[in-house]
């Protein structure tokens, strides 16, 4: 995101957006505005001890954290600050939290836990360590049957929600 605001401050297509400034500015006020999330690390969100930071998105950011009670690793889904103290965005996260939680089936990550604690808002999912779609990326080429096989996975993920009326 912050690479396309910078191509759209090259063009001079934010400056109504950010007000009379110098690029500079400009581009410092953008970071502000798109950072989604803070550093949770080392932080503790009810039983969770945030651990390390998994991956950011346009709507939440994940991190790997330690449950202490269950002992066990879970991935926690955080709602950015700016977006916790809007109603209709943290009634859309709960939401997502109550209707996956309701899905069964082997091929969706199952959520196990909804929050707020210190107005951080969050998911608590299941952890997998399985690596990120950039790092299989980068190993080169997939074999047609491997490309397959997750395929077969996603649709049958895909067709139980979507029979559920979710997708």
């Amino acid at each position: 995101l912050l690479l396309l605001g910078e191509r759209a401050l090259d063009r001079g297509e934010l400056g109504p957006v950010l007000g009379g400034v110098g690029p500079v500015e400009r581009l410092l006020a953008l970071g502000d505005r798109l950072r989604i999330s803070e550093d949770l690390v080392g932080r503790t969100l009810g039983p969770y001890r945030i651990v390390e930071q998994l991956g950011i998105g346009g709507m939440a950011t994940v991190y790997k954290a330690y449950q202490t009670n269950m002992d066990r690793h879970v991935a926690i889904k955080v709602l950015p600050r700016h977006f916790a103290h809007d109603p209709t965005f943290v009634g859309r996260f709960q939401q997502e939290a109550k209707v996956i939680a309701r899905l069964e089936h082997a091929r969706i990550l199952p959520v196990f836990d909804y929050g707020e604690t210190d107005g951080v808002t969050y998911i608590v999912m299941r952890f997998l360590q399985a690596g990120t779609l950039a790092e299989r990326i980068k190993e080169g080429p997939m074999p047609l049957d491997d490309t397959a096989r997750i395929m077969v996975q996603i649709g049958e993920g895909l067709d139980y929600a979507h029979k559920r009326g979710v997708i």
